[in-house]
């Protein structure tokens, strides 16, 4: 072979090829679990979104990219996002990229108040019920487990105090009714059943006192 036609397929044939191998390429994204959201973000910050995997797409794709270094992001709610530097300059036309995703779990402390939380909500939906059926009974009893549990629980103490102002116990009413608006003083209600009461003199009563 002549140094002439070896110096046309260096210059010539050569490139022609290293350009049609990367028009061809693809870059193949895959994640578990599936349906992870794939980003490309390059060294100034701007950030392109793919799709989701599982990807496949050209890998000119990369050629637009206005830095050598560009970054490969698998993302996904409830998950670690997973990354990985591409070097675009060397990249081989065909590139593939399979990200395992790990769960990003709750902590036990936030399990145990989203349980305290629907368990209150629970024991006054109940407490409402009973006391709209005029079942004072239960709602005193369903009212008074909720006082141990949630002792710093305004709502509590003003179902409390309604129960019994529905029983004429008044006295009983004012005090819950107190300790309902000493933890939430921004309850208007509250505030007008406590004056109400004091405007009956129900707060000079002794313990124990109140019934009509």
């Amino acid at each position: 072979m002549s140094i002439r036609t070896q110096l046309y397929l260096f210059f010539v044939v050569l490139p022609l090829l290293l350009t049609t191998a990367c028009q061809s390429g693809q870059l193949v994204v895959t994640s578990s679990p599936n349906e992870a959201d794939v980003y490309l973000t390059e060294d100034g910050g701007a950030r392109t979104a793919l799709g989701k995997t599982p990807l496949k797409i050209d890998s000119k794709v990369l050629s637009s990219a206005s830095t050598d270094n560009i970054r490969l992001e698998v993302e996904k709610d409830g998950y670690h996002a997973k990354s990985v530097l591409l070097p675009t300059p060397f990249l081989p036309s065909e590139f593939s990229y399979s990200a395992k995703l790990s769960e990003v779990s709750v902590p036990q402390k936030c399990k145990d108040i989203n349980s305290s939380l629907n368990a209150l909500a629970e024991g006054i939906a109940e407490s409402q019920s009973f006391i709209a059926s005029r079942n004072f009974s239960m709602a005193e009893s369903r009212l008074m487990r909720l006082v141990v549990e949630f002792p710093n629980v305004s709502v509590v103490y003003g179902l409390l105090g309604n129960v019994y102002y529905l029983q004429k116990d008044l006295k009983r009413a004012y005090d819950n009714y107190i300790k309902a608006f000493s933890l939430n003083p921004d309850n208007p209600r509250t505030e007008t059943m406590v004056n109400k009461l004091r405007s009956l003199g129900v707060d000079r009563l002794p313990a124990g006192g109140g019934q009509e």
